[in-house]
């Protein structure tokens, strides 16, 4: 007993790609949650920019890691897969692919480090940039006002006149 139509299973193909487009600046990162589902198929290279995949306490990936190594901005659409998660034995070769624990891989990590910054190292370059803000005169000048030195009083309601206090 067996059914005419033999179905061979499907390798597992999934493209990562982000759900809004990314706009990069040189040196910046954005972390792109892994969903998975079957989608299209589709490869790319790429020049400018390498992912790291990220593991939490699970022993599968949950995100990629998006690094841009270029010194130019770079804007990457939502469409475009970031990795790809594939079953062992189907690796593409095509494009700028590599498989994680290789040497090219270990290399994009290289970069990877280079090229990212920490978050202390922005926080540590906008404490400087609002110390140097702090230093310099204000765009307006600032109006220097006398203190007070009469009270007015509210005036009773039905009168029109306003009453200084002595």
């Amino acid at each position: 007993m067996y059914d005419e139509n033999v179905r061979v299973p499907q390798s597992v193909d999934l493209p990562v790609t982000s759900p809004e487009n990314l706009y990069l600046m040189p040196g910046e990162h954005a972390v792109v949650r892994i969903q998975y589902g079957h989608t299209n198929r589709s490869s790319v290279g790429r020049t400018r920019w390498v992912t790291k995949i990220v593991y939490q306490a699970r022993s599968w990936p949950v995100a990629i890691k998006v690094v841009n190594v270029s010194k130019h901005s770079v804007w990457i659409d939502m469409r475009t897969p970031l990795a790809r998660i594939v079953q062992y034995g189907s690796f593409l070769q095509a494009g700028r692919f590599v498989r994680p624990g290789t040497r090219a891989y270990r290399e994009w990590q290289t970069l990877i480090l280079e090229h990212a910054q920490s978050e202390q190292d922005i926080h540590r370059a906008e404490r400087r940039e609002q110390a140097l803000r702090d230093r310099e005169p204000p765009c307006v000048p600032k109006m220097e006002y006398q203190w007070p030195t009469k009270i007015m009083l509210r005036s009773q309601p039905g009168s029109a006149e306003v009453r200084m206090a002595r």
